[in-house]
């Protein structure tokens, strides 16, 4: 009777899981280069963001990346707190440029906006000096832009 308690002990023994420091360390470390990886697309290209076709993966790369830097394991030891806080200083880095390319891209969706109202009012005549400030405007963003190639 023994044996079988023993056995049905160890089978359930089986499926606990049970996470070490170093495990912890290296999921949130694993997160935290995956987010860069996508982070880099952005910060090598900036021009990306003023394609609409991104607008969402910017922005869940962003929350992403602050759900990283607010969630970062507690844990004792000194060289995990560190490994683990270099990763919080890395995302925490990112999220300051990406919110910076956010910024940029607001201006340019406020400026496409600008120029969609006066193309498509009911006043069909847009004066020349409003053309050229609109072209003049148009050099800050890339020339792929749609709404740029309109102006």
């Amino acid at each position: 009777m023994d044996s079988c308690r023993d056995d049905g002990l160890l089978q359930s023994a089986k499926g606990f899981v049970i996470h070490t420091t170093e495990e912890e360390i290296a999921e949130h470390l694993a997160s935290v280069l995956e987010w860069c990886k996508k982070t880099a697309r952005f910060v090598m290209n900036p021009g990306e963001i003023f394609n609409s076709t991104t607008f969402g993966e910017f922005d869940q790369i962003l929350t992403e990346g602050n759900q990283i830097a607010s969630c970062c394991p507690q844990l004792d030891a000194s060289l995990s707190d560190l490994l683990l806080k270099r990763g919080k200083h890395i995302v925490r880095a990112g999220i300051a440029r990406l919110e910076s390319l956010k910024s940029q891209r607001q201006v340019f969706r406020s400026w496409c906006d600008k120029v969609d109202n006066l193309f498509n009012s009911s006043d069909k005549k847009v004066s020349l000096e409003t053309l050229r400030e609109l072209a003049q405007e148009s050099f800050k963003y890339p020339s792929s832009a749609l709404v740029v190639q309109r102006v």
